[in-house]
């Protein structure tokens, strides 16, 4: 009786839990099916183009999911292991010793917390990484959105198997660009201007005087040479497209020629609000020396077309939601 007692008085945390969780996930479901009774999509069977930065978005969606489900094991193995400790602490009383499940189950619970914390502080980090990289691929987005004022058009987060993710590309009157965003912190020294500078060399690039890097640039040019594969084959004429490398909120100093890439630190808009024609006719994207002709209509219209199939993806979620 003692034994039915003690296992019926560990399992039972366990079974109320298991059981709340899988009531809670049949009235979800069941509201779900029922709030959507006679309803339909008014944007069924359309397909939204990509914003800035969707898959990083996505990527942090996930991570989310991640962090809140560490942190439900954490809470959930205290529920499993109460039983332990409660039978531990009644033997206590009693004036009993230690038993050994006790300790076994304190090394358990530890052990698995310890690795749901891990994991947490990993995920948490990585998290605040992508949401650096979100929000500069969000502001770089955001800014070229107005050169379709100017006949261009502005496609975001290219999706492919085969030629990987590109952060932007621009198709101008000029020729078509592919941009790799960076989003970097600054330092913050209290030394101005010198805090926001990056510097190329002609092969890396310097962050003030705590980072250094050329993936950003071997990114750009590796993604223009797909795009460029892959528009030249799709549109059976020679499309050369132009790397470029963003890098939001820094100051850009090229202390060596910069080859076929261009470095841009996003601002089409003034501070102020204000589009001054002027200067954006005068950006990359409208003085390009690699091109030899201006686009005819003609071959514009199909290089948009191309694009439009690839980056006109996203389902509307409202009824598609699981």
């Amino acid at each position: 009786m003692k034994f039915f007692f003690i296992i019926t008085y560990r399992l039972l945390p366990v079974v109320i839990v298991l059981c709340l969780l899988f009531v809670t996930s049949f009235l979800l479901e069941f509201w779900k099916k029922f709030s959507r009774r006679g309803k339909r999509s008014p944007l069924k069977n359309y397909k939204l183009w990509r914003n800035p930065g969707e898959s990083l978005q996505t990527q942090i969606d996930d991570a989310k999911i991640d962090l809140m489900a560490d942190l439900a094991v954490i809470s959930f193995s205290v529920v499993i292991f109460s039983p332990f400790y409660v039978t531990q602490t009644i033997s206590w009383q009693k004036g009993e010793g230690t038993q050994a499940n006790f300790w076994i189950a304190i090394f358990c619970n530890f052990a698995l917390v310890a690795f749901c914390f891990r994991r947490i502080i990993k995920t948490w980090t990585a998290r605040h990484n992508l949401q650096l990289g979100l929000d500069g691929e969000m502001y770089v987005g955001q800014q070229l959105n107005h050169l379709m004022l100017f006949g261009c058009r502005i496609y975001h987060d290219f999706q492919s198997d085969r030629l990987g993710n590109i952060d932007h590309i621009v198709v101008s009157p000029s020729g078509v660009y592919a941009i790799e965003t960076k989003g970097k912190y600054k330092p913050d020294k209290q030394r101005g201007k010198k805090d926001a500078e990056v510097v190329f060399d002609g092969k890396s690039l310097h962050f003030s005087d705590v980072f250094q890097t050329d993936q950003p640039i071997k990114q750009a040019q590796r993604n223009a040479e797909n795009l460029t594969r892959w528009l030249s084959s799709s549109v059976g004429e020679t499309i050369q497209v132009t790397p470029v490398v963003a890098l939001p909120g820094w100051f850009i100093t090229c202390k060596a020629p910069p080859g076929n890439v261009r470095f841009i630190n996003g601002k089409i808009v003034e501070d102020t609000g204000q589009l001054v024609e002027k200067k954006v006719k005068s950006s990359v994207f409208f003085r390009n020396n690699n091109i030899q002709h201006i686009f005819s209509a003609d071959l514009f219209g199909r290089v948009v077309h191309q694009l439009d199939q690839k980056c006109r993806d996203v389902a509307p979620g409202a009824y598609n939601m699981n």
